[in-house]
């Protein structure tokens, strides 16, 4: 079936309206997404355009109506967000603001159905919607198109609670997608993006999953980020970061300490950060492992 700009923009305005929501027909809505897979890839400004008001159509009908929502992601979950090509975007005959608004509406659909609802979201979905998310930031970073960060942490937000335990590779292009998108907003006075970018991420900070690094890894990661410090976000990051890797052991410590002390001296060789350091290394002394350890010698003696 073939859909034009006219009747997608008309069906679109209708859609603003509940009760429209609720009376189009499913059938109507596959039709569309049917047409928007045989568009794909897309090849031209009028092809990106056409398929942007396919997703504005579908944003609309899953608004505010869960089983719309249900019924839209039932059919999309594969495919959304979809990532532009490159070798396109690299070329002058396709507008960077018809790939922004592509991307957009895209977005927009997205969060329509989080907020709408979550119940058929899955980890295994949610953890590919969030890889395709940095994909898409990283597209737009290389060809300079500006991306809604509302939308992105709105979506990474909702996320959360449904991957609860985020692998730390990812977890780490969050983070510098978080902190960098933080400090834009931030030299842009929107403290309250700045501070929603943030929140997000100490709260993937406080569930990683750590089981596809070693220990070697690990320790890798803390002191490359532990040379990143600049404030009191790192700071709580970094702590989240290491209670979940639970390092323990006796080389690690043995660098904490290499870290922090003049082996000749005994005194602080750090300058800033000293509170937080030192809250690194008594957490890695009386770390779980290790008190287990003491207690259980411990009782050993005593008997």
């Amino acid at each position: 079936m073939h859909f034009t700009e006219e009747e997608l923009d008309e069906l679109t305005i209708s859609l603003r309206e509940e009760k429209n929501r609720h009376a189009v027909p499913r059938s109507t809505i596959a039709d569309i997404n049917t047409f928007l897979e045989k568009k794909m890839p897309c090849c031209s400004n009028e092809d990106y355009t056409i398929c942007s008001l396919a997703y504005k159509t579908m944003a609309n009908y899953v608004a505010d109506v869960p089983e719309n929502a249900r019924f839209v992601f039932g059919l999309i979950k594969e495919n959304i967000p979809v990532i532009p090509n490159e070798t396109q975007a690299s070329c002058s005959k396709i507008d960077l603001s018809t790939l922004n608004f592509f991307i957009q509406v895209q977005l927009i659909l997205l969060n329509n159905i989080f907020t709408t609802t979550k119940e058929m979201m899955t980890k295994d979905t949610c953890c590919l919607i969030v890889e395709k998310l940095f994909r898409l930031v990283s597209f737009c970073e290389t060809h300079m198109i500006d991306i809604d960060g509302y939308l992105i942490i709105e979506i990474l937000d909702e996320c959360q609670p449904i991957i609860k335990e985020i692998e730390i590779r990812q977890f780490l292009l969050l983070r510098d997608f978080c902190l960098m998108l933080s400090a834009k907003a931030r030299s842009e006075d929107d403290a309250d993006l700045s501070q929603s970018a943030v929140n997000v991420c100490i709260k993937y900070s406080l569930s990683l999953d750590c089981s596809t690094i070693n220990n070697g890894e690990k320790e890798a990661i803390f002191f490359k980020l532990y040379g990143e410090l600049s404030d009191k976000v790192d700071e709580q990051i970094l702590l989240n970061i290491m209670y979940e890797f639970r390092i323990c052991t006796d080389a690690f410590l043995d660098n904490l300490i290499s870290l922090f002390f003049d082996p000749d001296t005994k005194r602080l060789k750090i300058e800033k950060f000293v509170p937080m350091s030192l809250l690194l290394l008594s957490n890695e002394i009386i770390s779980e492992e290790k008190m287990d350890g003491i207690s259980k010698s411990t009782t050993e003696t005593s008997l």
